[in-house]
């Protein structure tokens, strides 16, 4: 049986580590900051890589996916990534041993599962018995944010369970877990296009070695990745036209202006993502952090009507204490999101890969 092995690290002091909590560990009083490796060695040896615009790459890595591991998990949230991924293996007759959902609502009945567990999910799942559902409980709580240094596990600063996998009776490390969570990021410069990511696109779970994330950012098939950079441009291109030199896009770019909706509904088609018949999820998320949007402030509401603030101030005090113990990392928001750190830029067409940290003398603004 194969096992999957990412690379995925953070290294401080010359030293390897999963989780960013445990790298930061060894640079506390120090001005010193981590440095993440995403797939650095695949991505920077893809020079000569030809990608083939009639080969339908997402089912090629699908193929190796079954053919070469055993105990197969998809994590399924029922947004477009996930719910791509689960399509393409309806379509090709290839069979998950397990579907996992994780669940916002500790009650099976609560509207915060509404998005991840409702009618055309259970539609679509419906010939299918291997689908798993986890309902959060008082007691996983209390394991995943009680725990002492409970970052050093789970490194993500969220009250959610669909980040917090190894708190779970889920967790199993020979399996292989598939998520789809990359979505692409470019940045145009002096008429080159680059693509690059961000180590909090993979801070839920990118620490379990074994989590595979299927939209090219792995050692199996890269060529993912660039063609749907390449796609991005395109669409780009034709909503917008030529960028300003330094110009960074993204999925949510547009949040906020009038077009936002349209835009981020047409970067998900361009890229072939399918999604369920009636989900507004594409289009509700916002730039709010987790903690305070409308699911997160639901998903504190239910501890503190089971009559357990304690599990809060806990968990708020601990992301007080990181933010104050690490003053070299820089926050997006306070206390919650540092602001992402980039392993390399790979331009889409020459294949040339540069390191993460020329990129702030390349982009000009966001």
């Amino acid at each position: 049986m194969n096992k999957y092995q990412a690379e995925r690290f953070f290294v401080a002091n010359g030293e390897k580590y999963r989780n960013m909590w445990q790298a930061y560990e060894q640079l506390e009083g120090t001005p010193h900051n981590v440095q993440p490796i995403v797939e650095n060695s695949t991505f920077e040896n893809l020079k000569g890589l030809k990608i083939n615009d009639n080969i339908d790459y997402e089912t090629e890595l699908l193929q190796k996916i079954f053919k070469e591991y055993d105990n197969t998990c998809l994590l399924y949230s029922a947004g477009v990534d996930s719910h791509t991924i689960a399509v393409l293996a309806k379509k090709n007759n290839l069979q998950f041993d397990k579907i996992l959902t994780l669940c916002n609502g500790m009650d099976k009945k609560s509207p915060l599962n509404d998005f991840q567990v409702n009618n055309d999910s259970k539609r679509f799942f419906s010939a299918n018995d291997r689908v798993e559902i986890f309902y959060p409980s008082i007691e996983f709580y209390e394991k995943a944010i009680m725990t002492p240094k409970w970052w050093l596990h789970t490194p993500k600063l969220l009250l959610s369970s669909h980040n917090k996998l190894l708190f779970t009776d889920h967790y199993d490390p020979d399996t292989l877990y598939v998520s789809g969570k990359e979505k692409p990021n470019l940045l145009y410069k002096d008429k080159r296009w680059y693509l690059f990511f961000t180590h909090t696109t993979f801070i839920d779970n990118g620490h379990l070695p074994n989590n595979l994330y299927f939209f090219g950012i792995n050692n199996i098939m890269p060529e993912i990745a660039i063609s749907q950079a390449r796609k991005l441009r395109e669409y780009y291109l034709h909503y917008t036209g030529t960028p300003e030199s330094g110009t960074v896009i993204h999925h949510k770019m547009k949040l906020g202006s009038p077009d936002s909706n349209k835009f981020i509904l047409g970067y998900n088609d361009a890229l072939g993502r399918h999604r369920l018949p009636d989900t507004t999820h594409e289009t509700s998320q916002t730039r709010t952090n987790n903690i305070f949007d409308h699911r997160g402030v639901r998903r504190m509401q239910q501890l503190i009507d089971a009559g357990r603030q304690d599990i809060i101030d806990k968990f708020v005090l601990d992301c007080k204490h990181l933010y104050d113990t690490y003053p070299q990392i820089e926050w997006d928001w306070p206390m919650f999101v540092p602001k992402g750190r980039i392993p390399w830029i790979l331009d889409i067409d020459s294949l040339e890969c540069l390191p993460g940290d020329v990129f702030s003398d390349l982009a000009v603004r966001n």
